[in-house]
């Protein structure tokens, strides 16, 4: 069983919070991994590994990168759980919608995300997604309560399917701007 954060390795300072709530989870868990997709720099990807192992997480979390689109949906299809973390401290993260936040919905896995911005409009905590406060322990109890309750994890991420079905698919999206659009 793993997690998947699927992120630019240029956010340190958010993975850092991510990777400290995971670290914590596996002081209680050790059966999951977490498989971190990073797209950046070298550079920065080296500065995640780096902080990996100085928190000896080396064993237990993997970094992969550049891979085929394919590949990608299958990570996201199997995983426990996909994390979308939202700093409610930034502007950029308050302002947008992630659209990882709309490719991951597709994959009918749980997200782990933050009350942030948009977020706390469409989606409600263990009901179709799975909200923490942003922070090492929001994330650890995240991940600690997928563990422990895989079922109902699997019904909140197909809920959560459902919504982007609903709100986020682009022919919904375009027959209701045509709605919108005819009324001008």
């Amino acid at each position: 069983p793993y997690f998947l954060y699927c992120v630019m390795a240029e956010y340190l300072r958010v993975i850092k919070i991510v990777l400290d709530g995971f670290k914590e989870f596996c002081l209680q868990n050790s059966t999951y991994k977490l498989i971190l997709v990073l797209a950046g720099s070298s550079e920065a990807i080296e500065r995640v590994s780096e902080y990996m192992k100085k928190i000896g997480l080396s064993e237990r979390v993997e970094i992969k990168s550049k891979l085929p689109y394919d590949e990608l949906l299958s990570l996201y299809s199997s995983a426990s759980g996909l994390v979308v973390a939202l700093d409610p401290s930034n502007k950029q993260d308050e302002a947008r919608f992630s659209q990882k936040i709309a490719e991951y919905l597709s994959s009918g896995t749980i997200i782990i995300s933050n009350q942030v911005g948009e977020v706390k409009y469409y989606f409600k905590n263990k009901i179709n997604i799975m909200m923490g406060e942003f922070s090492s322990l929001g994330f650890c109890n995240s991940f600690k309560w997928i563990a422990e309750n895989p079922e109902k994890a699997a019904s909140v991420g197909l809920a959560g399917y459902e919504l982007g079905k609903k709100e986020f698919d682009y022919k919904v999206c375009a027959r209701r701007l045509n709605t919108f659009l005819a009324t001008l």
